[in-house]
């Protein structure tokens, strides 16, 4: 297990992951006959998951956890949609994404982060670029999507998900 590199994974989800696998693997050294012990190797003994995990302190980590996310408008304080933008020339891709994006702000009145490139960012010869918004009213907001998206008539180069898993 990577936990740095788990540390530096773009997901807000990130440090609940270390938690739960650091908690995960210390239950599990010591089950048997004998006593167990977990050594971690990592650059950022100090990052919060970590120190709350080896203390076995899960309502520090959870009361941290939480008011980062309040903090940063995730979920549970908001919901996310993600828009994937593809093209098969990734010039195309990316000028649709950033005139999708500047066409929402103009739309919704959400936080939008992006486009980035997507994690895998040519798959079969396309390439995609990443949008995300932080709704606080997510009807409202996916109107808004609809609207740009229909005037811009980009359906067969767009997708979107609502709370998408990574």
């Amino acid at each position: 297990m990577n936990v740095d590199q788990l540390l530096n994974f773009p997901d807000y989800r990130a440090s609940e992951r270390i938690f739960e696998l650091l908690a995960q693997v210390a239950g599990r050294s010591g089950r048997g006959r004998f006593e167990g012990t977990v050594i971690l190797q990592t650059h950022n003994p100090d990052a919060f998951p970590i120190k709350f995990a080896v203390n076995h302190d899960y309502p520090s980590f959870y009361y941290r956890e939480v008011k980062n996310r309040e903090e940063l408008n995730y979920p549970p304080f908001s919901e996310l949609v993600r828009i994937t933008v593809s093209h098969p020339q990734p010039e195309d891709a990316k000028r649709m994404a950033m005139d999708v994006k500047h066409s929402l702000l103009d739309e919704i009145g959400s936080e939008i982060l992006g486009p980035v490139e997507a994690l895998i960012f040519k798959l079969r010869g396309i390439y995609r670029y990443r949008i995300l918004i932080k709704s606080m009213n997510l009807a409202k907001d996916l109107d808004g999507v609809r609207n740009v998206v229909n005037s811009m008539n980009l359906w067969k180069h767009i997708k979107v998900e609502v709370n998408p898993p990574v």
